[in-house]
């Protein structure tokens, strides 16, 4: 508290708030809450809360909540909610919401919402919600929407929704919609939709809709339409129209259609 200590606020440590400490504010480890640390902010760790801290922010661990940490925000963690956490956020784990989370968002795990986690965004396990994570979107499981998820979205399983998630798009189960699941498009099942997921269409079961299905396409039951399903083709059943199904085709029954089915 070198320079501009307010009342009740403590300082301790070498370099701990060196210039204009809030009221009620504490400061405790080697350049924590350095300089402009808000009223009753915390910063407990090495270069925690370094540079602007805002009233009533908390930030706990190496770096945490370092530069320009805002109002009631929350990081706890190495390197968490680091550079420019928003109001209102809570980043909890390594270098979780490190990199501009915005405000209300909220990382829990080790690089959960680490760069660009937008307002009301929420990211729950290791890696959850990792790059881009859009607005509203909510990301829970190891990896699950790692990089790129669109606004409103949902990935909930390990690697659910992996890369490139669009918009309202729903995936649910281990690897479901894992790379390139289109807008407004719903997966639920492991691996279901896992690669490139067409828009509006759905895939429900283990493996249906496994690789390339179409716009509108729809797909239920154990790795049914598993390969490249056309648009607006339906199958139900158990290995229905396993591979190739032509667009505007329909195939119910299991194994019906199995191998190629034209269109109708």
């Amino acid at each position: 508290g070198r320079s501009s200590q307010g009342n009740g606020s403590v300082a301790i440590g070498p370099g701990a708030c060196q210039s204009n400490q809030g009221q009620t504010a504490v400061a405790v480890g080697h350049t924590a809450g350095y300089h402009d640390q808000g009223q009753s902010a915390i910063a407990i760790g090495m270069e925690s809360g370094q540079y602007g801290q805002n009233n009533f922010s908390i930030a706990i661990g190496w770096q945490a909540g370092s530069q320009g940490q805002r109002i009631q925000a929350i990081a706890i963690g190495e390197k968490a909610g680091s550079s420019a956490q928003g109001t209102l956020s809570v980043a909890v784990g390594s270098s979780a919401g490190n990199d501009n989370q915005l405000q209300r968002a909220v990382a829990i795990g080790t690089q959960a919402g680490q760069t660009a986690q937008q307002a009301d965004g929420v990211g729950v396990g290791y890696e959850a919600g990792q790059d881009t994570q859009g607005t509203r979107a909510v990301a829970v499981g190891a990896g699950a929407a790692k990089s790129d998820q669109g606004g409103s979205a949902v990935a909930v399983g390990y690697h659910a929704a992996d890369l490139d998630q669009g918009a309202s798009a729903v995936a649910i189960g281990n690897s479901a919609g894992q790379k390139g699941q289109n807008t407004f498009s719903v997966a639920v099942g492991a691996s279901a939709g896992q690669t490139i997921q067409g828009q509006e269409a759905v895939a429900a079961g283990y493996l249906a809709a496994r690789s390339n299905q179409g716009f509108n396409g729809i797909a239920i039951g154990k790795a049914t339409a598993h390969d490249n399903q056309g648009d607006y083709a339906i199958a139900m059943g158990r290995n229905t129209a396993y591979t190739d199904q032509g667009v505007n085709a329909v195939a119910i029954g299991t194994s019906a259609a199995n191998d190629t089915q034209g269109e109708g």
